[in-house]
């Protein structure tokens, strides 16, 4: 019987995409401990309640209204429960697009302004709702189900990349007790929504209610600091650009020069050589740096004297000196 293959970390393999191998870190213990940590630590900021407090909303208008209380609604105006059934389950087809689309704009945009964009519709959408529905299904019906399922997810993708904006590693488990507001916040609607049906026979006023509580996770999404727009990472393969700033006032960014040990008199000595590792301290290039010139002292491996000029092929007559601060 021919042995067990042994792992690929036993056989120290080095891991798809690393220079070197990296160990298989030590098991971590007390996941229970922490998350209690992560709690009482994010509960101290503002921003931890601001988020609560809009995802509870979030739940209390998507699973604990509409998913608990739209079918009952249509029927008491006269709509067959499969109709209004089946219109619930085409908002569940369009959240997926609507989840994937959030995702894409949260990349890209405001995700404060965004969040409060979500809310700021999905309230207006719910304060016309009393006037939507019916006996039979109708297209102003049709543009409700179609609406409210992309912006019923869309507010997760926001919502999580402000957790990782203010709480940084511990933001999956802050993200889970916000989680545990949503479920609160659906719980707690569910319940006074048939109680309000019940008290009142109809579900007008809540309707109009739940609009305005997402009047209110919008401006709570505003109060929030941090979370500005995410930029994608510029491509280091491309040429940097030069001249005045890049299209959209957006500066094109040099690959990173590597940097420099500090040159004293011992390590005049010794012979400095290039780290990338190491922070300039008492020596830089003069900005712009000239790539031609780097590549030239890097392969020299001296570092650059005060006063020195490398005019390599590539400064195309231009000076580049290296100056002590």
């Amino acid at each position: 019987m021919a042995p067990a293959a042994r792992p690929p970390g036993r056989r120290r393999h080095r891991p798809y995409g690393s220079a070197e191998f990296v160990p298989k870190p030590p098991p971590q213990r007390g996941a229970a401990r922490r998350a209690l940590a992560a709690l009482f630590s994010a509960a101290r900021t503002a921003p931890f309640w601001l988020l609560s407090g809009t995802f509870a909303i979030c739940g209390a208008t998507t699973n604990g209204l509409v998913k608990t209380h739209f079918v009952p609604a249509a029927h008491d105006h006269g709509m067959p429960m499969t109709a209004a059934a089946s219109l619930l389950a085409v908002i569940g087809v369009f959240d997926i697009a609507g989840t994937i689309g959030s995702g894409w704009l949260t990349d890209r945009f405001d995700t404060r302004r965004l969040l409060a964009v979500y809310y700021a519709l999905r309230g207006v959408s719910l304060l016309f709702l009393p006037f939507l529905l019916s006996a039979t299904v109708h297209p102003p019906m049709i543009f409700f189900i179609v609406f409210y399922g992309l912006d019923w997810v869309a507010t997760v993708p926001p919502t999580l990349a402000l957790c990782r904006a203010h709480y940084g590693d511990d933001s999956a488990i802050v993200f889970g007790w916000v989680l545990a507001a949503h479920q609160v916040g659906a719980a707690l609607i569910a319940y006074l929504g048939g109680l309000a049906r019940d008290a009142l026979g109809t579900y007008d006023p809540v309707w109009y209610a739940s609009g305005a509580l997402c009047a209110v996770a919008a401006l709570m999404a505003l109060v929030l600091r941090g979370g500005g727009r995410r930029r994608p990472l510029p491509d280091r393969g491309s040429a940097p650009r030069r001249g005045g700033p890049a299209g959209g006032g957006q500066v094109a960014k040099r690959p990173n020069a590597p940097r420099w040990k500090s040159s004293g008199p011992r390590a005049a000595a010794a012979g400095s050589v290039p780290r990338a590792s190491t922070r300039p301290t008492t020596m830089r290039w003069s900005p712009p740096v000239c790539t031609a010139c780097t590549a030239q002292s890097i392969q020299a491996g001296t570092s650059a004297r005060r006063g020195s000029r490398w005019p390599g092929p590539g400064c195309a007559g231009r000076r580049r000196t290296c100056r002590r601060r």
